[in-house]
């Protein structure tokens, strides 16, 4: 194992920690103008500029100023959508990355009015009612044959979470599989990898730390990217396929990462 710098890897967990606690929200609640201001906090926007979202930062930033701009408009006066202004998301329809793209949907949209489109988006892209153009659980893409979840998958994942002494807040009447579970059981041994090192106990750190990267090739990264090009057939793209976009990006990274601070 490579010589750790304490404070290089302290920024870097306490930011992995942060991405997976905004994600568990995101994907786990239905929106509140709360939400919105923490996601476009200077927090976060240097946690998504660690992972080299910028542009993705800068667009959430919009969308908190927004939330406490209940005044009209249509986007002029450097907003969103103002012909000719550059776009906070860094995106344009020659962007590469999803997570920021374009901000088409914003002109137009701010305060409450703003908050109730997202909410909307987030009822039917995680909830319905109706078939949803991604589903949020890993099931869905690992064994789709079946076509249902509470299956094999979800009794795999629930088997690492037991293991962690992990259990998800509604279990068990939600099936573990869900990406917003996911993140949180990440968060929390994210957290818990920290506190071990902190505490003197670098083997319970490096194990916890192991134990991620594995959970990650083997339950995330099966699917994840699949659930984030589903997400962009959403007929919005207020926020959730952004995130979405996020999501698949960083736990390639996070992976990346781990096996860099184990090798």
């Amino acid at each position: 194992m490579r010589e750790w710098d304490d404070s290089v890897w302290s920024a870097w967990s306490a930011a992995r920690t942060c991405a997976y606690e905004v994600l568990h929200l995101a994907f786990g609640a239905e929106p509140e103008a709360e939400h919105l201001r923490r996601y476009g906090s200077g927090e976060c926007a240097r946690v998504f500029s660690l992972y080299g979202q910028d542009g993705f930062a800068g667009y959430l930033q919009e969308l908190a100023r927004r939330v406490d701009d209940a005044g009209e408009g249509n986007g002029e006066g450097g907003g969103f959508g103002s012909g000719g202004s550059a776009d906070p998301a860094g995106g344009g329809s020659g962007s590469t990355n999803p997570a920021a793209g374009p901000a088409d949907d914003l002109p137009g949209l701010r305060g409450e009015a703003l908050v109730s489109a997202v909410r909307s988006e987030y009822t039917r892209l995680f909830l319905g009612p109706g078939t949803l153009v991604a589903p949020p659980w890993s099931s869905c893409y690992r064994l789709p044959g079946e076509g249902t979840i509470f299956n094999a998958v979800t009794l795999a994942v629930r088997g690492v979470y037991k293991e962690e002494g992990f259990q998800a807040a509604a279990y068990p009447r939600v099936a573990d599989d869900h990406i917003a579970i996911m993140a949180d059981f990440l968060a929390k041994t994210s957290h818990a990898a920290a506190a071990a090192r902190g505490s003197g106990d670098g083997a319970e750190c490096m194990r916890l730390m192991r134990m991620q990267k594995r959970f990650l090739e083997e339950h995330v990264l099966t699917w994840v990217d699949t659930w984030a090009e589903g997400m962009r057939r959403s007929k919005t793209n207020l926020l959730y396929p952004r995130f979405a976009a996020f999501a698949a990006a960083m736990a390639r990274e996070d992976r990346d990462s781990l096996g860099e601070w184990l090798a």
